[in-house]
């Protein structure tokens, strides 16, 4: 399990390193599904979009960047850990082992929202 993130598929001003290397992590995640397929190895990615943390928790409650992402994000907010945490949870106990080589987004629809 791969964690990526949705800037991998955005243009972010001042971001070309980050974007790079988040995008750079959904080809490895292609190239070893297809590599270790043989050996019945999956291999996935999650990218989260913004996720409120313990570093950045005061930000993502009030202020500037806060008013940003309840314009943003279409569930009108941030994500947790813990969302994220169930995803990775669901991918490893599901039925889904034929998955493997894709980028699962897990942003609130911000990375696709116009």
């Amino acid at each position: 399990m791969n964690i990526g993130s949705f800037f991998d598929k955005l243009g972010v001003k001042r971001n070309l390193a980050y974007c790079a290397s988040k995008a750079a992590v959904g080809a490895i995640t292609r190239c070893l599904a297809v590599e270790w397929a043989g050996q019945d190895i999956r291999v996935l990615d999650v990218a989260p979009g913004y996720i409120e943390t313990d570093l950045n928790a005061d930000a993502m409650r009030s202020g500037p960047l806060r008013a940003y992402l309840e314009k943003r994000i279409p569930s009108g907010r941030p994500g947790t850990a813990l969302d994220v945490a169930n995803l990775v949870g669901a991918l490893y106990s599901s039925g889904a082992g034929f998955m493997s080589g894709e980028t699962l987004y897990i942003d609130g629809a911000q990375g696709i929202a116009h």
